[in-house]
């Protein structure tokens, strides 16, 4: 009888301890120089293919048995058994966080793949419903207003605007930025109205165009997450 417990016991601890990450990839906006395709790889394991889009993927179930899993992307497939090329662009995702977004954008600067990836986590206390994510892409900051919330997001920095307590409500928006060494110069980068919706998680990438120094956003809602 003792033993029997203990190997329930045992067998409690080991479900509860593994557990599977809920994640939503998006690839976006990859130009010439990235392939439009990627393929993601845990412990040189395919994980499965990503094509670029304007929105996010299906539920993909990511074991998060151990302290953290790292998914590594490679512009190619590489053959059962083999191992993935040193310095391609990884992304780590915590073991501990139930629902993730990972977003993939094209990024200059590695050869093997010109993209860099961001997770987030997408849990209710950290980035849940009817809240805004701004992810800072440009060496520049962002400041405004959000109704009436301030905002306020450093360079190359992620940001969660939390706005529960303003679901259903349609707020005016206005958001600047200001370059580095730019004597503090608001320049304008967002201004219209933004309806909060309650089952809505909402992703803006902000960022400056190849060789272009004014900015532009791209925004996108998840549901059901």
């Amino acid at each position: 009888m003792m033993k029997t417990l203990v190997y329930w016991a045992l067998f409690l601890c080991v479900a509860l301890s593994a557990q599977a990450t809920v994640a939503r990839i998006l690839y976006y906006n990859p130009q010439q120089t990235a392939p439009s395709s990627i393929y993601m790889y845990v412990e040189n394991q395919l994980l499965g293919e990503v094509n670029a889009a304007l929105d996010f993927g299906d539920d993909l179930d990511l074991d998060t048995s151990g302290e953290a899993i790292e998914i590594v992307f490679s512009p190619t497939q590489i053959a059962e058994g083999a191992t993935l090329a040193s310095g391609l662009p990884t992304v780590t995702v915590n073991q501990d966080w139930e629902k993730c977004l990972i977003v993939v954008v094209e990024a200059a600067g590695n050869e093997r793949l010109p993209v860099e990836a961001y997770a987030v986590n997408a849990d209710t206390h950290f980035f849940g419903e009817s809240d805004f994510l701004f992810i800072n892409r440009s060496p520049n900051r962002l400041l405004g207003t959000f109704g009436e919330t301030q905002i306020e997001v450093g360079a190359e920095d992620l940001h969660v605007v939390r706005m529960a307590q303003h679901r259903g409500e349609f707020l005016d928006v206005k958001i600047d930025y200001i370059r580095p060494d730019d004597d503090d110069k608001r320049r304008w980068m967002i201004q219209q109205g933004w309806r909060v919706l309650p089952d809505r998680r909402t992703v803006l990438i902000c960022y400056a165009p190849a060789g272009r120094t004014s900015m532009k956003y791209f925004a996108v809602q998840i549901k059901d997450l």
